[in-house]
């Protein structure tokens, strides 16, 4: 069964996130349509906070904290 978060349709997005976010083939493929979408980041997060998500916090999930270690 596909995560409940997944809205499919003419432009698809993830409602576990606040804003209209389309989430990457690589998430719907591997988590959005998947029978376990509960090993998704993104729905582990919503589960927890109970509430959609910030986009930072999204992105913090799939891409880790910013780092600013640039010598210049």
């Amino acid at each position: 069964m596909a995560c409940p978060h997944f809205v499919e349709g003419r432009a698809c997005r993830c409602a576990a996130v606040q804003g209209w976010l389309t989430p990457t083939v690589y998430e719907r493929e591997r988590f959005c349509r998947s029978t376990e979408p509960e090993q998704c980041p993104t729905n582990r997060a919503y589960a927890a906070r109970q509430a959609p998500l910030p986009l930072a916090t999204y992105f913090e999930l799939w891409t880790g904290p910013a780092r600013n270690d640039c010598a210049g």
